[in-house]
């Protein structure tokens, strides 16, 4: 492979759909990686690459979210203490949640107007689908400071 360019290339309209894929910006070098099923191993392989020129993490696998938020405490909010009447109050770490449940992270800010409108489609949905499945939750990641 030569230094300036890889020697394979695909069509524009090909090129056009993975961009759309792995929401790519136009103008950004982005590196994805796949594994050998086609699932994406990281979005973020320009930045791994930068990070690790030897390649010593390769194939720069995220963490796995429980290493990462080990030991987090979560802040219970009000539609949490709704649902759970039940749970004790104190803190509430991520390891401790149930590892039967699907898990929702929203990233959402309120002095975001999107955000503000997004918002209580996501309770009202949040609510039914608890009432169908009550191993589902919703981590709220706040872009507030």
């Amino acid at each position: 492979m030569s230094r300036s360019n890889p020697k394979l290339f695909l069509s524009h309209v090909i090129a056009t759909r993975l961009s759309r894929r792995y929401r790519i910006k136009v103008g950004v070098p982005t590196l994805v990686l796949l594994d050998v099923d086609g699932a994406t191993i990281t979005c973020s392989g320009k930045e791994r690459l930068v990070e690790d020129p030897l390649g010593d993490g390769f194939p720069w696998r995220p963490r796995p979210v429980d290493q990462v938020l080990k030991d987090i405490i979560l802040v219970s909010g009000r539609l949490y203490e709704e649902e759970h009447s039940e749970a004790p109050g104190g803190d509430i770490r991520y390891q401790d949640l149930s590892a039967d449940i699907i898990r929702g992270f929203y990233f959402s800010a309120h002095w975001c107007p999107p955000c503000r409108a997004f918002t209580p489609q996501l309770v009202d949905t949040y609510k039914m689908l608890r009432k169908k499945d009550p191993g589902f939750e919703v981590i709220f990641v706040s872009s507030d400071r």
